[in-house]
């Protein structure tokens, strides 16, 4: 059955609330397409994304279209594409190809909706995937929480998800594994309706960061005598 759904996120882009600047982006999905524009702007700079995808029965790109500018200007035209057993894409590095079983691509210029895609991906199929252009992707579960949404309180679980950047990306996602918030110390992506949880989850993301710090510290210092 082909539905549409429009969600709204909103995007804090600065730590400091006083000078806080935020922006929305939209997701328009039908059946199994979606559209993303994504713009953010922060004394004047910020990335200008337009995504169009479609997606397979098992939640990966099947076409993935990405075009726009970077933060300081820089032009977006990036593509991803599969016909039969051949994956295809083009970004800023060139174009690449791969052979084989479906594989989830990640993109190197989509907005933080393609977060949610990897995410549930990667749950499906129990916690780590093998993804293109190359790498692993893991998602590791943590506690339980509500936060206050528009219709109420809502449980959701944090996961972190690792192998894209240096440090892993901390995510909260509710029963049905939908992005509700993106926690960072500096700000954070939050799906609207629970803007009011900001200031908690800052804390928390900073508190989780600290945590990550000191287990890294534990497993991996040497004492000199």
């Amino acid at each position: 059955m082909h539905h549409r759904h429009l969600a709204a996120l909103l995007l804090a882009t600065t730590s400091t609330a006083a000078l806080a600047e935020t922006e929305r982006f939209a997701v328009e999905t039908s059946g199994d397409a979606a559209k993303v524009e994504y713009d953010v702007k922060d004394n004047g700079r910020g990335p200008t994304v337009a995504e169009a995808l479609t997606l397979d029965t098992g939640g990966l790109p099947n076409s993935w279209k990405i075009t726009g500018t970077q933060t300081f200007g820089g032009k977006i035209d990036e593509v991803f594409g599969r016909a039969g057993s051949t994956s295809t894409w083009r970004d800023s590095g060139g174009p690449g190809t791969a052979k084989g079983a479906a594989k989830l691509y990640i993109a190197q210029s989509a907005s933080p909706y393609a977060l949610q895609l990897y995410a549930r991906a990667v749950l499906k199929a129990g916690g780590k995937l093998d993804v293109l252009p190359a790498g692993t992707l893991t998602m590791t579960r943590y506690d339980t929480m509500t936060l206050k949404g528009p219709l109420g309180d809502v449980p959701v679980t944090r996961y972190e998800l690792a192998g894209i950047d240096l440090t892993p990306t901390p995510m909260l996602l509710d029963a049905d594994n939908r992005l509700i918030a993106l926690p960072s110390s500096g700000g954070g992506v939050t799906r609207a309706g629970f803007e009011n949880e900001n200031p908690r989850l800052r804390e928390l993301a900073a508190k989780w960061q600290g945590e990550r710090l000191a287990a890294i510290q534990r497993e991996t210092a040497k004492r000199y005598s």
